[in-house]
This record gives C-alpha cells, sequence and structure tokens, in this order.
C-alpha cells in the first residue's frame, strides 16, 4: 500500500487503521469476568444489603455510614478512567478490600465471588490501603504530642487507677507465607514465618503508635530497641515533662507499660518478677496488669473483627506492611466513629488475646539483652509500689486480686 502524504494527520489516520495496530488494541477478558455486572457479589450482594444495617456490619465489620466516610475520602484516589471498557468503581474497590481483610479469603476465592481476575483483586487491595493509610491516618492514627501524652495519662490515671502511664506497649507475630530468599530471619518462636506488629495503646483500647515489620525471630524488647518508637520515646521532647504524683511531693517521670519481655527503663514500666514476690510488690504487679489489658484489648478486639490476622498472609513482606498498617488504623477510625466496643465484645477479645498470651508465656531459650536496670528506672518503679499502698494511691479490691495473681 502506498502512503505519499506528508501530513501528521493522515500519517495518524494511517496507522490507526492499520492491522498491527488494531492488533494491539485487542483486550481478551474472561466471559465469567464479563458476568461481574449482572452476577458479581458487589451488585448482587453489597448493594442489597444497604437496606439492612445489622446484615451490612457483619459483612463489612462496620456500620454503612463508617464505609461511606471511609469511600469519601479516598474515592478521588481510586477513581480511574479509560476508553477501552468499564473501570472498577471505587465502591466496589473498598468492597472488595473489606471482604479480604475480614474474611482472610484468597484473591482467588474473591475474585471468584467479584467476578474479576485474581491479580486485579490484589492490586486493588495494595491500592486501597495505601489510599485509606494516605488520607486517614492523620486523623485517626497520628503520633501524640505532650499534650496528647498528658490527656492520654489522665486518662489512664481515671479509668484505670494508674498514674503517669502514657500507653501499654506490646507486640504481636502477624503470619506470613515463608518470605523468598529470607532465611530464618522471618522464622519465630512459635515455629512459623512471621513480621511483629509492634503497638503501644492508649485508655480506649485505641492505638496512639503501631511499628509493623520486624523480623519475627526476634523478641519483644529485641524489637523495641530497634524500632522508631524506641527513638521517638528516647527523645524526651517528645514527651511531657516529670511531674509530681498526686497528692506527693514526688517527681517521676511519664512511662509506658510493658510485659516482662521489655527492659525496665525509666521511660518503660515492667512487672515484678514472680520469684519471691512480696505483698507490695503483687499489688503492683496487679495494678500494672489491670491497666496493660488496655492493649490486650486492643490487639484481641482487632484480630476478632479482621479474620486476616487469623491466617498467613500471603503477599509479599512489604504488602503485608501496608495490610496490617491499614488494619490498624481501620481498628482506630471504628472506635472514632461507633464508640467504644461492648462488653461482649471485650470478653471475645480478651478470650482471642489470651491464646496468643499462652504461647508467649511457655517461650524458652530467648535472650533477653536487657537485665540491668537504671537506677532511676528502679527508683519509678519503686515509687509507685509505695504509693499504690499508700491511702492516696490505694484501691479498695487490690489485695484481693493480688492475692489471686500472686
Amino acid at each position: 500500500m502506498e502512503y505519499n502524504s506528508s501530513s501528521d494527520d493522515e500519517w495518524d489516520s494511517f496507522l490507526l487503521e492499520s492491522p498491527i495496530f488494531k492488533s494491539r488494541k485487542r483486550y481478551w477478558v474472561h466471559e465469567l469476568w464479563q458476568q461481574r455486572d449482572d452476577s458479581g457479589e458487589f451488585q448482587n450482594v453489597c448493594t442489597v444489603i444497604k437496606n439492612y444495617p445489622s446484615k451490612f456490619y457483619n459483612y463489612f465489620r462496620m456500620d454503612i455510614s463508617t464505609f461511606e466516610y471511609i469511600l469519601n475520602a479516598i474515592k478521588n484516589d481510586l477513581t480511574k478512567y479509560s476508553n477501552f471498557r468499564r473501570c472498577i468503581e471505587p465502591e466496589e474497590k473498598l468492597a472488595v478490600t473489606l471482604r479480604y481483610l475480614s474474611t482472610g479469603m484468597s484473591f482467588r476465592a474473591l475474585a471468584l465471588c467479584f467476578k474479576m481476575h485474581n491479580t486485579t483483586v490484589g492490586a486493588i487491595v495494595y491500592e486501597v490501603c495505601d489510599a485509606i493509610w494516605n488520607r486517614l491516618s492523620t486523623t485517626h492514627l497520628s503520633i501524640p504530642t505532650p499534650e496528647d501524652f498528658l490527656s492520654i495519662a489522665n486518662e489512664f490515671n481515671v479509668k484505670w487507677n494508674f498514674p503517669h502511664c502514657i500507653g501499654c506497649i506490646d507486640g504481636k507475630h502477624i503470619r506470613l507465607r515463608s518470605p523468598t530468599h529470607s532465611g530464618t530471619m522471618y522464622y519465630n518462636y512459635k515455629h512459623f514465618f512471621s513480621i511483629v506488629l509492634q503497638g503501644v495503646s492508649d485508655a480506649n483500647y485505641k492505638f496512639i503508635f503501631v511499628d509493623v515489620g520486624a523480623y519475627g525471630k526476634q523478641s519483644d524488647g529485641g524489637t523495641y530497641a530497634s524500632s522508631t518508637l524506641s527513638t521517638f520515646i528516647n527523645n524526651e521532647n517528645n514527651l511531657p515533662k516529670s511531674s509530681n504524683l498526686d497528692g506527693t511531693s514526688v517527681e517521676v517521670p511519664f512511662f509506658m507499660l510493658g510485659d516482662d519481655a521489655y527492659p525496665l527503663k525509666h521511660n518503660i514500666m515492667k512487672p515484678f518478677s514472680k520469684r519471691l514476690l512480696s505483698k507490695e510488690e503483687g499489688i503492683y504487679n496487679y495494678r500494672h496488669a489491670r491497666a496493660r489489658r488496655c492493649v490486650e484489648n486492643a490487639f484481641g478486639i482487632m484480630v476478632s473483627k479482621w479474620r486476616l490476622l487469623h491466617k498467613p498472609i500471603e503477599t509479599t513482606v512489604d504488602n503485608a506492611i501496608k495490610i496490617v498498617q491499614c488494619i490498624c488504623l481501620l481498628h482506630n477510625l471504628i472506635i472514632d466513629k461507633e464508640g467504644q466496643p461492648c462488653a461482649q465484645t471485650l470478653i471475645s477479645a480478651a478470650s482471642s488475646y489470651e491464646n496468643d498470651r499462652n504461647e508467649k508465656n511457655v517461650r524458652t531459650n530467648v535472650i533477653r539483652p536487657f537485665n540491668r536496670s537504671s537506677n532511676l528506672a528502679t527508683f519509678v518503679r519503686d515509687t509507685l509500689k509505695n504509693y499504690f499502698i499508700s491511702p492516696i494511691g490505694s484501691i479498695s479490691f487490690q489485695e484481693q486480686y493480688a492475692n489471686v495473681q500472686k
């Protein structure tokens, strides 16, 4: 075929009509995916259950208003345009992602439900998790200021009778499919592959800090030592200045509450060793455990709601990190929008977390690098111990429960 025109427009027209160009424009879509608008789960279930609030909550693990709040925040990031086919709408992308997080279904299983390719499901999940984190983390999981920490400490004192506490810290192993070329770095003492989620909760079961991605083989104390949280807490400018305990002239710093796996430091309190425990130390340990239950409940509530955390996450480590961060953010967001969990939820959460706690307590041969406590840290804990048995700091039922714990 001869083509003699020098016009750019004519040359473009020639290319558009050529067989080579046309063959590249063809897109093959499986006939099953072509049924999405007619028989996909989004069209047949998700849009219908909006008329049934309780069914909607069970399906998405949140109220309709919370779903709409998230959608409005991220829909501009999820909107795509194409001249070749109808793009998946932001609402359907959010629905796919929430079903993945709440059920733990594989990408392949969700692909059949929503009538789309499993690689499309994966791409949607990562895209939505990124969008949720980027748009909403500063609102629902921002790093506290010194003024925020003072408010948190006041709530711990009022609700849990533990003064100067700015948060409770703990770690949780998040199951992974064996990462490629990782050796044993992600293989933990529970004998599965994992990354560590280290979280700090406030007095209302919300996370105020999360650090995701440490190697599974690390202990909680080792994870903390190498974390951004440790760097942040050790910078005294980030915390409120030391102040007197209520009703006393004794000045103590503000601190977090950890378990036995953490070091005793002036900004982290841990329980007394249970060996040769005195009555006063037993009371301190009870008060410590009572307040620290907040982080245990926070993890338990989150795990019971987002069932993906019950099984290995079958993605790369980087994608698993963004998924877990998104789940932590959703945990906070739902509490902010829907209020505190009910008593039955807390009972279920405590039961869920206790399974992890029992496994953690039977750990053996774990190296604890933090075995020397500073004089200030010891002074702070002893001061609290004495405060809790004083008329000012004691609570009426502490001896009864302290005896049970011993």
